[in-house]
């Protein structure tokens, strides 16, 4: 949850020959999440945000280096999940977070990459509320024009923003939205984003 994996393939060299620069990629998919209510008296309705859980995350993997590669498409074959599943709290705060009309981000996951092309794989996030409102919320993450449709069902390597909305008489939807996560990944997006 808190830390990343990365990887970068075997490079060589000596001092005739100048090694190759040395890129590592990302191994998981790294979820931010904000919250904010849709109206000004919403938060009244749910009180202070006290604990987010992803639900069913794998407990942990496997890395086949003999399979991994310098290709962003590959990583797939070189990583196998474990099937036995956990929850895993990403948010817990007795005090609780006031929720606004204003976002602001309460938490931040690295979780194992998600086929985004149907919404038959969603993340499930359970939130609860200091007024003993529990909502479990499916997360399907998405892309934007000109992203490698294939990058979505192996999303290793991206970041996403997720607003968390919330809404009168026990409403709460997310809104996934693409970030850059840094240079290193520069050559996983369209140019000019």
């Amino acid at each position: 949850g808190k830390e990343d994996l990365m990887f970068a393939p075997e490079i060589s060299g000596n001092w005739n020959e100048h090694f190759a620069t040395q890129r590592y990629r990302h191994m998981l998919t790294w979820l931010k999440v904000c919250v904010c209510t849709t109206t000004t008296d919403t938060g009244s309705y749910w009180g202070k945000l006290n604990k987010i859980t992803l639900k069913d995350v794998p407990n942990s993997l496997t890395v086949d280096l003999s399979k991994v590669e310098s290709n962003a498409f590959a990583l797939k074959s070189a990583v196998t999940f474990s099937a036995e599943k956990t929850d895993r709290v990403i948010l817990d705060n007795s005090e609780g977070v006031d929720l606004s009309i204003v976002a602001q981000e309460v938490a931040s996951v690295f979780c194992d990459p998600r086929d985004n092309t149907t919404p038959d794989n969603p993340y499930i996030l359970v939130i609860e509320c200091e007024n003993g409102k529990t909502k479990e919320v499916p997360i399907t993450l998405g892309g934007f024009d000109g992203l490698n449709p294939e990058l979505l069902k192996y999303p290793a390597g991206l970041q996403y923003l997720l607003v968390l909305y919330f809404h009168p008489y026990d409403v709460v939807d997310g809104i996934c939205t693409l970030n850059t996560w840094n240079a290193q990944n520069e050559d996983l997006y369209p140019s000019g984003s």
